[in-house]
């Protein structure tokens, strides 16, 4: 867990890490959704994500998912929150596959 002093104890459920976020520190969790739609609605369900913050990207993409949406939330109830309302939520979603991101093995360019 990359954070600053005993904050860090305070992200057990799922790998975290400090984010600045302009007025000071805050826990982000980072997850990767993969949502399975029927033919022909990906490009629609990624308009749908577009509109939600904590959705920071999500791709139409060929193989056995049909999208694939990043998530960065401030906690894991905030995850669950996305996942199963917003994403869940959406009546073009078939099914989710979500993989939560290992902060300390992590990296961006």
């Amino acid at each position: 867990m990359r954070g600053y002093g005993t904050e860090a104890a305070d992200c057990l459920i799922a790998e975290c890490f400090l984010q600045s976020n302009g007025k000071g520190w805050s826990y982000v969790v980072t997850a990767f959704a993969l949502i399975e739609v029927p033919a022909k609605r990906s490009s629609a369900v990624v308009e749908y994500l577009s509109k939600y913050p904590e959705i920071k990207e999500a791709a139409a993409v060929y193989g056995e998912t049909d999208v694939i949406a990043k998530v960065q939330t401030a906690s894991p109830e905030e995850l669950d929150r996305v996942i199963m309302d917003i994403i869940q939520g959406n009546p073009d979603v078939q099914s989710t596959r979500t993989l939560v991101v290992i902060e300390k093995y992590h990296w961006l360019k």
